[in-house]
């Protein structure tokens, strides 16, 4: 089974667990990278005026064939509960070769379900998997056993929805 793990490219935390949730199941990782980057300050506030507004956000074609992929695991930081801009476009315009989908956010507040139900109804389809990452939950420790769980449940799920 081929699984691929993609994320926003500019969030260093959301990246951090999509290589651990990589890590875990042996996947691939393909990153969203949009095509228009201002570092610090600048590109912060883009990002979150695009974010909150909902704006599309141009993003690079992913690297990989995604009809390729089994199952593919999408990540995006949550701000103020709403998808990152870069991850609504790529669900937006792959929407069609995401047909088994596992989701997980990373967030500092208690937002982050938000945002996976808005994953969920942009990719028009429930997920085998669902995690959310808190900031607290990474500094306690706590967030390795969650992605652990999640890689594990996205595992045995998937065998059993692929050979369906």
């Amino acid at each position: 089974m081929k699984i691929l793990v993609t994320c926003h490219a500019r969030a260093p935390i959301t990246r951090a667990v999509a290589d651990e949730v990589a890590s875990a199941l042996h996947a691939d990782v393909d990153l969203i990278i949009p095509r228009q980057t201002s570092n610090g300050v600048v590109g912060w506030l883009r990002s979150a005026y695009d974010t909150t507004f909902d704006r599309p956000t141009d993003v690079v074609a992913p690297a990989r064939d995604l009809d390729a992929y089994d199952v593919i695991v999408i990540g995006s930081p949550a701000l103020r509960g709403a998808v990152a801009g870069p991850v609504r476009t790529y669900i937006e315009r792959q929407r069609v070769r995401l047909r088994t989908i596992a989701l997980f956010t990373t967030c500092d507040d208690c937002t982050g379900e938000r945002a996976v139900e808005q994953m969920m109804v942009l990719c028009k389809r429930a997920p085998l998997a669902q995690l959310v990452v808190r900031q607290s939950d990474l500094k306690s420790g706590q967030a390795k056993t969650d992605i652990a769980k999640f890689a594990q449940r996205i595992a045995s799920r998937a065998s059993r929805h692929v050979a369906a």
